[in-house]
């Protein structure tokens, strides 16, 4: 899932971009993180050539399923959960002001305070260098995966989309 990031130019771009670049990265023998980081750098390059397009960014979840391993490659606010007899597992974090702050990876003095607490703090394609979160989980019998942007978890909340899934 690639999320075009709301309210910069050329979002809609940079999403077609990342899933373009990946495929075609992942479709060569990349592992998932190379693949992700050098969508990422596409994204930076295409937008600091072009001016209407010079804040473009986007999220970006991908998925590789090999055997009974899932492995994800995570940047930004899109996000992927596991569904499984116990209920719902958020298996990513939305990298943003308020969970950076929660965690202690900034501090209140390195944010400016105007900015929304659901501001991204990553996302392809705003830095020339981003950092991808790697995560690795065992898929056992009966494991179910959502992959959303916000626009699905922003708008109804954990236990719908349990109900929904179950």
């Amino acid at each position: 899932v690639a999320d075009g990031v709301g309210g910069l130019s050329g979002g809609r771009v940079a999403a077609e971009m990342a899933v373009e670049v990946i495929q075609d990265r992942l479709q060569q023998g990349s592992d998932v993180v190379s693949a992700v980081e050098a969508a990422n750098e596409s994204i930076h390059f295409h937008g600091q050539e072009n001016a209407e397009w010079s804040a473009m960014a986007t999220t970006v979840n991908v998925l590789c399923f090999s055997g009974e391993v899932l492995e994800i490659a995570h940047v930004g606010d899109s996000r992927t959960y596991r569904v499984t007899e116990d209920g719902l597992e958020q298996l990513t974090i939305d990298h943003n002001i308020e969970n950076f702050l929660r965690l202690g990876w900034v501090s209140e003095d390195q944010i400016d305070e105007t900015a929304p607490k659901s501001a991204l703090m990553r996302a392809l394609g705003l830095l020339p260098k981003v950092e991808v979160d790697r995560i690795r989980r065992e898929v056992q019998p009966g494991d179910l995966f959502l992959t959303a942007s916000d626009g699905l978890f922003g708008m109804i909340d954990d236990q719908t989309i349990t109900n929904l899934l179950n």
